[in-house]
């Protein structure tokens, strides 16, 4: 009988270990991946728009060409607001369910630090490592995009200042006047958290301070 409570025992607690796998940090990182490879495939769809406008003279940059090219940004436009779409709450919620595990990692390392317990503290750190490289993935892969987006509209503005200052345009259309006025796309997490390249250093300051603060306070008490 005995045996037998010790295996139903172990069979719940590998159980739950797999449950507690599956839904944290394996699930999370799985949406994450499927973000930043969807924020990969739309920048290179960008790239391959810009090597497109770089290849264009100023001399056949028309208004029938322009229009081109902004029916292109369109679509690749939507395709940035489809993932807005899909991952927009998933993002924000694996975002802070990776920071706050981070934040509540560092805080067990520092505890664990001064007992010399390596096993423990060997695994938080790779649970914490997960946490912050999913995390910093979603914001490096869509904080991307508007940089290449910022890119092609750059592009375009060049062209037309190179038309104008060859004396081909003469006076802007509307089309020319689109493409001087055209704003970033810039991906977030319900509205709330925006997913820029700042962002990363926002998150390692944020970590950092914490840590820092939980440190001093660890000190603070063994004194």
């Amino acid at each position: 009988m005995e045996a037998e409570d010790k295996t139903k025992t172990y069979v719940i607690f590998y159980f739950k270990y797999l449950m507690y796998s599956l839904l944290f940090p394996t699930l999370p990182n799985l949406v994450s991946i499927t973000y930043s490879v969807s924020c990969r495939i739309c920048c290179k769809y960008i790239r391959q728009l810009c090597i497109k406008a770089e290849n264009c003279s100023p001399k056949i940059f028309t208004p029938r060409i322009q229009i081109g090219f902004m029916k292109d940004r369109k679509q690749i436009i939507k395709l940035a607001e489809e993932i807005q779409f899909v991952f927009s709450q998933a993002s924000f919620i694996i975002c802070m369910a990776n920071f706050m595990s981070c934040l509540s990692n560092l805080s067990v390392i520092i505890f664990y630090m001064a007992q010399n317990v390596a096993p423990i503290i060997i695994e938080i750190l790779f649970v914490l490592s997960s946490s912050l490289a999913s995390m910093l993935s979603i914001f490096y892969n869509a904080g991307q995009i508007p940089i290449e987006l910022k890119r092609f509209s750059q592009i375009l503005r060049d062209l037309h200042e190179n038309r104008v200052l060859s004396g081909i345009a003469h006076e802007n259309s509307l089309v020319e006047r689109l493409i001087l006025d055209e704003s970033t796309f810039v991906l977030s997490g319900c509205d709330l958290v925006l997913f820029t390249r700042y962002g990363i250093l926002t998150v390692f300051g944020t970590i950092l301070t914490y840590g820092l603060l939980i440190l001093s306070v660890d000190l603070h008490q063994n004194r």
